[in-house]
């Protein structure tokens, strides 16, 4: 399980046409680990970046949030967490 900010991401991992989330979100599907990337309002994406987002459905191994919360919430689904919060 990783949780990242969108900030510590490059802006074309954003742009599906760079390559950059293609290879990185087959590496998540081939290590069986799930991102959670907690974004601002202000993030841009591409078109078809939102198109891919809406391809993983809920139980893929990356979604965006818009809060810390949620975002641990669908990490730790069916597993013990412990965190400091």
């Amino acid at each position: 399980m990783v949780l990242l900010y969108a900030e510590n991401l490059p802006s074309q991992f954003f742009d599906l046409s760079s390559g950059v989330a293609g290879a990185v979100l087959q590496k998540l599907v081939i290590y069986h680990i799930r991102l959670a990337v907690i974004r601002k309002a202000a993030l841009q994406m591409s078109s078809r970046f939102t198109e891919m987002l809406s391809d993983q459905g809920p139980w893929g191994n990356f979604k965006l949030f818009d809060n810390h919360a949620d975002a641990l919430n669908w990490l730790c689904w069916n597993k013990s967490c412990e965190t400091d919060r």
